[in-house]
């Protein structure tokens, strides 16, 4: 057998379709990931101008239940007049949700130049544990409460709903 009886007019065939559907199913994988991710940050964008909203127009002893349901697996995370913001954040500080797999937990501002979007919220805002919330289980309901000019942020788990239970496990306190 010599080497032109193994390069075949039907082995050309079969290679230049093999390499042609690998190239489809990379051109339609990198379409999925461009549309899908444009998707998260049009999510963020929205419900972070809903939080926002909420926490600059809270009246003093007041308090509002917010369901978040997307982006999953984002931060909502505070910047105050120290950390270094993105420029997204026009004031002293500001609320970002941020993807979660670019946030180091120990470093709120590290969503700088990553994956974050952010409001101005020119209010002090507390989260209840840590220096964020994370979604990565949703739906989920925050309370935000404005008490002596600072407004806390903190999950809202319902102890006589077992589902909800179920589903986030037991309230950290």
């Amino acid at each position: 057998m010599s080497d032109e009886d193994l390069i075949t007019p039907e082995t050309i065939k079969i290679f230049v379709s093999v390499i042609g559907i690998t190239l489809l199913l990379a051109l339609g994988a990198a379409l999925y990931s461009a549309f899908h991710s444009t998707t998260r940050i049009n999510q963020a964008i929205s419900t972070l101008d809903q939080i926002s909203q909420v926490v600059r127009n809270l009246p003093e002893n007041d308090s509002r239940n917010f369901l978040v349901e997307s982006p999953a697996a984002w931060n909502l995370v505070y910047l105050s007049k120290n950390d270094e913001k993105p420029s997204s954040c026009e004031s002293d500080t500001c609320l970002c949700l941020c993807d979660s797999s670019w946030l180091d937990y120990y470093d709120a501002s590290s969503c700088k130049d990553k994956k974050g979007i952010c409001k101005s919220v020119n209010i002090n805002v507390i989260f209840e544990e840590r220096n964020y919330l994370n979604f990565n289980h949703l739906p989920r309901e925050i309370v935000v409460n404005r008490t002596k000019g600072e407004v806390s942020i903190k999950y809202l788990v319902p102890n006589d709903n077992p589902q909800t239970t179920k589903l986030y496990g037991e309230p950290k306190l």
